[in-house]
């Protein structure tokens, strides 16, 4: 464990977390930020984040099931360092359209639905 002056204490683990380099899935008009780590054959299981997280949250279990299965972590559109697109327009964050970010991801990375 570290401290570290108004961030209390934090596992070096995290650090290296943030600190990777995240893919980006465009969309022409915004950009999706995900972790993607594939095991061939294996179950696939996708991380979503809540308003106002990213992927990020899901750093522990994305590590901790990556060994068996494989992994995904995605930023849904204007949360962390996904993108929203030009305009911001109130329906740009309704959950169809999310959803539909969600479904594009998946059968670009050939992923099941």
């Amino acid at each position: 464990m570290h401290d570290r002056p108004g961030f209390g204490s934090f596992q070096a683990d995290i650090v290296h977390w943030h600190t990777n380099v995240f893919n980006k899935f465009d969309l022409k008009t915004h950009q999706l930020t995900y972790r993607l780590r594939e095991k061939p054959g294996s179950p696939q299981v996708l991380f979503l984040n809540g308003c106002g997280a990213n992927h990020t949250q899901f750093e522990r279990e994305f590590e901790a099931l990556s060994d068996s299965f494989s992994v995904a972590a995605l930023s849904l559109r204007g949360q962390g360092t996904s993108t929203r697109p030009a305009g911001g327009k109130p329906d740009d964050m309704r959950i169809p359209k999310l959803a539909a970010d969600v479904i594009l991801w998946l059968e670009a990375n050939n992923w099941r639905r």
